[in-house]
Order: structure tokens, then C-alpha cells, then sequence
């Protein structure tokens, strides 16, 4: 049987159990080489990725895939709006200087460094909006809870999505979700990402189980989950 599941619109009080959630979905080769040690990765990667979502809320999105019955997020995704210039020309989650960096990755702070360039300089430059990243909780993965999040997300959006898949198994799902890489990004003596762009214009099916809060933007087929 399918998990009763909604979807709904994180909230400023839900940002460190999506911290806690992301952290955990990706325990993969991009969050070791960021944080080579074992022992410091579980404090400064949901730090990270809280502080992400938090920078989301304000310009973009966060979608969460939660318990029906009782509201437990099970997967979130992390969305920044780049249809709108910023200040500084550069995608939201690429500011400079941001001193917050500091104080969370501490001595992984050139690591973060490293990774954050890269992906600014390989980042699509037209209008879209930017995955950052979608997680689901590790003993939930397989059963199509992230492919929902995202379907619910693109049904919803006007423009191109763009994100870097992080490991092999990530980038097929996007494939198959209409999105096409673009090169490959990798990082110094570490593993290799890839920019991905899916246009606007690729069909969608639309979830039913679903916060209606915001109205799916053409008719498509329908899935039940």
C-alpha cells in the first residue's frame, strides 16, 4: 500500500528537522568529500543544509512530503526562484563572503569553497528555477517519494528547472523525470556531479495527494499514488 502522504509548503519552525532529513539523505561520495570526517559530518551538514532551506523560504521554495496522518516529513526539496536577476547577478546559495559558511564548516570551509564555485561557474544562466537539492529519509528511498516531490513542484512551475545531480542512481532519476545533462562537474580528487536542465515545455503528470494551495498550471494526466 502506498503512504498516505500530503504535501505542503515548509515553515520557518521546520527548518532544523529538514536540516536533520537532508543530512541524511545524502550520506553520498559530494557530502564525504565535503566533509571528510566522519565524526564532524552529522554536526555540519544538517547546519548546512538548514541554513539552505532557510535562504529558500525567502527566495524560492521548500516543498515537504509529510505523514498524512501525523505530519512527519518523510522528503523535502529545496527550490530558489532564478526567473528574477538577483543583487549580485549570482543564483541564490552562490552569495560571496557570506560568513555563515565560516562558522559552519569551519576547517571544510575551503572545501565548501571549492564546491560552491564550481557550481556557480558551471550554473545555467537563463531564467529557471534552481533545485538545490531533494532528499528523502534513507529508509523511505526506492519507493518514488522524491520523484512525487518534484512532480508536484514542476506541475506548478512556469519556467526551466535546473539542478546538479551528485551520484549515478540521482542523475537516471532525473532523466527519466525530463531532465538533460549538460556536462559533468568534478571536484578535485573526488567524485563528479552533473549540471542538468529540464525545459519548460516537458510534459508532467500531476499528484492527487497534494496540497492544492497553489493550482497545477495546464491539465495533464493523473496519477494515483
Amino acid at each position: 500500500m502506498p503512504l498516505p502522504t500530503l504535501i505542503r509548503p515548509a515553515r520557518p519552525e521546520d527548518l532544523t528537522e529538514i536540516g536533520h532529513l537532508l543530512a541524511l539523505a545524502f550520506d553520498e561520495p559530494v557530502t564525504r568529500w565535503l566533509v571528510p570526517d566522519p565524526a564532524r559530518r552529522p554536526v555540519v551538514m544538517p547546519r548546512f543544509f538548514a541554513a539552505v532551506a532557510g535562504d529558500a523560504l525567502a527566495t524560492g521554495t521548500v516543498d515537504l512530503l509529510c505523514d498524512a496522518h501525523n505530519g512527519y516529513p518523510f522528503a523535502a526539496a529545496v527550490w530558489f526562484d532564478h526567473t528574477r536577476p538577483t543583487g549580485t547577478g549570482l543564483a541564490p546559495g552562490h552569495e560571496p563572503d557570506d560568513e555563515r559558511w565560516e562558522r559552519i564548516f569551519g576547517a571544510e570551509l575551503d572545501r565548501w569553497e571549492i564546491m560552491d564555485g564550481a557550481m556557480a561557474r558551471a550554473h545555467h544562466p537563463g531564467p529557471h528555477w534552481y533545485l538545490m537539492c531533494v532528499g528523502v529519509r534513507p529508509q523511505l528511498q526506492g519507493q518514488g517519494l522524491g520523484s512525487r516531490l518534484l512532480t508536484h513542484r514542476h506541475t506548478r512551475l512556469t519556467s526551466d528547472t535546473y539542478l546538479e545531480a551528485t551520484t549515478p542512481d540521482s542523475r537516471r532519476l532525473y532523466t527519466r523525470l525530463g531532465y538533460a545533462t549538460l556536462g559533468e562537474l568534478p571536484l578535485p580528487a573526488g567524485p563528479t556531479m552533473w549540471p542538468m536542465l529540464r525545459p519548460d515545455d516537458v510534459p508532467v503528470e500531476v499528484d492527487v495527494d497534494v496540497d492544492l494551495s497553489l493550482p497545477a498550471r495546464r491539465p495533464v494526466p493523473t496519477r494515483v499514488w
